[in-house]
């Protein structure tokens, strides 16, 4: 799934049985630190040999980025450094991506994978029982990055729920990534929420602007 963790700059919080990932202040005044990437989008659809698709557009002042949804997926924009999505025919499930700057060095006292372990325990609802962590370690399907992953389990409002919180280190910024779910939808929205990480790329507004050959049209039509 995913990964990774700079511990000091996070506070976590509960609400509503959600995690929030809260920048610190003294991160904001990090020296070294770079801005992370505005998540505020913008929905688009399209149609691509006939099928209709949709994706989310991001920008800032320095780049700009899209990502693809899943089929019957919708978002919220809750802050520039938050984006919640939600799934389709899945009920009390989320995704909550957070961005981060990302600071020159990070701290040494644990791994970030046991820093990762104990916040993931504290997110679940206080009222959750059978609390525990399925998995822990690296994670493979965020596709750039130094990244940590935990799954915890828990029983909440009648049933099994699986919440998995990854934490992933891009070359500027830091990202974590948590996804909620009962037990039965968790591994169907895992493959999912994986396969629309792996379609966001960003680029730099400056970057020149690939012409296509005559030859060669796009098939893809934005949706008016």
């Amino acid at each position: 799934m995913m990964r990774l963790l700079r511990p000091r700059l996070f506070a976590f919080a509960v609400s509503a049985g959600c995690l929030l990932v809260l920048l610190s202040p003294t991160a904001l005044a990090h020296d070294g630190c770079v801005a992370a990437p505005n998540l505020t989008a913008t929905a688009e659809e399209y149609s691509s040999s006939g099928i209709l698709y949709k994706r989310l557009l991001f920008k800032d002042e320095r780049r700009r980025g899209e990502m693809e949804l899943p089929n019957g997926w919708t978002h919220r924009n809750v802050a520039p450094t938050q984006l919640h999505l939600i799934p389709a025919g899945a009920r009390f499930a989320e995704v909550v991506i957070t961005t981060l700057p990302l600071p020159k060095a990070a701290p040494t006292d644990k791994s970030p994978t046991n820093r990762l372990e104990q916040q993931a325990l504290a997110s679940v609802p206080p009222t959750s029982l059978d609390v525990s962590i399925i998995r822990a370690g690296q994670g493979s399907d965020v596709p750039a990055g130094d990244s940590s992953e935990v799954v915890v389990s828990y029983k909440a409002l009648g049933y099994r729920f699986h919440r998995s919180i990854a934490v992933v280190n891009a070359p500027d910024h830091q990202m974590v990534i948590q996804l909620t779910a009962t037990e039965a939808d968790f591994d169907a929205l895992t493959a999912k929420l994986r396969r629309a990480l792996q379609s966001w790329h960003w680029e730099p507004l400056e970057a020149p602007v690939a012409t296509q050959p005559e030859s060669a049209p796009s098939t893809e039509q934005p949706v008016s």
